[in-house]
């Protein structure tokens, strides 16, 4: 899966599952930025941070070499 990808599908994951309260809160404006991070990974290359955060949301494991 590219970064642009991963960023995408972790967007998505919040958004249709954002039942608790705390991430009703926070993940609208949390898949916002992953999708803006997505868009940017295909333009300008990815955000490590962004990226960390979208595999931890889908369970990816880590690739430490996308650093």
């Amino acid at each position: 899966m590219t970064p642009a990808a991963e960023l995408r599908a972790a967007a998505t994951r919040l958004r249709e599952h954002a039942t608790e309260a705390y991430l009703a809160l926070i993940g609208p404006a949390l898949a916002d930025w992953l999708d803006d991070a997505a868009t940017d990974a295909e333009m300008i290359g990815h955000n490590p941070h962004a990226l960390a955060v979208a595999r931890a949301i889908l369970g990816s494991p880590v690739d430490r070499s996308s650093r």
